[in-house]
């Protein structure tokens, strides 16, 4: 099987980001993932890097090989983003946290693909201007992804 993959990903809990790019790196152990985020509208500038590295759990749950893989997967993560809404908000934010996960690796003889389902509890620190208003630059949000990658190389 191919190890590198490129995908899309889905995300709640941000009305701001919900859709992005993806790689990711598949090892016997771990996996290392980039993602980019892009503008959700054409009235604002936005995009965001961020990656993880995650320990693999291959055998927790066990399946017959005729319906695939299913590991589960743990790692932390790192992001930076930028915003600009208008000439008179918007900002930065940094990100860290724990991304956990289980991903359906489909049989190598059906298709090169997964899907996955994610869950990641963050800290971000939002550097923010805009030119009336205060801002809670600390924030604890919890973000859930779902994404699909396509093993092509």
């Amino acid at each position: 099987m191919k190890n590198n993959a490129l995908g899309l990903w889905l995300q709640g809990g941000n009305s701001d980001e919900w859709w992005g790019l993806d790689y990711k790196l598949l090892q016997k152990d771990n996996t290392i993932n980039a993602y980019l985020r892009f503008p959700t509208s054409s009235e604002n500038i936005a995009m965001a890097l961020y990656g993880g590295y995650y320990f693999l759990y291959p055998r927790m749950i066990k399946v017959d090989a005729s319906s695939g893989k299913f590991p589960v997967y743990i790692g932390p993560t790192a992001g930076i983003g930028y915003w600009k809404n208008d000439k008179y908000s918007g900002g930065l934010a940094f990100r860290v946290g724990v991304t956990g996960g289980i991903s359906w690796i489909f049989p190598e003889d059906t298709a090169p693909i997964d899907v996955s389902f994610e869950l990641n509890p963050a800290w971000e620190l939002h550097h923010s201007y805009w030119e009336n208003g205060s801002n809670n630059p600390w924030e604890i949000p919890l973000y859930f992804r779902f994404l699909i990658h396509a093993y092509l190389f």
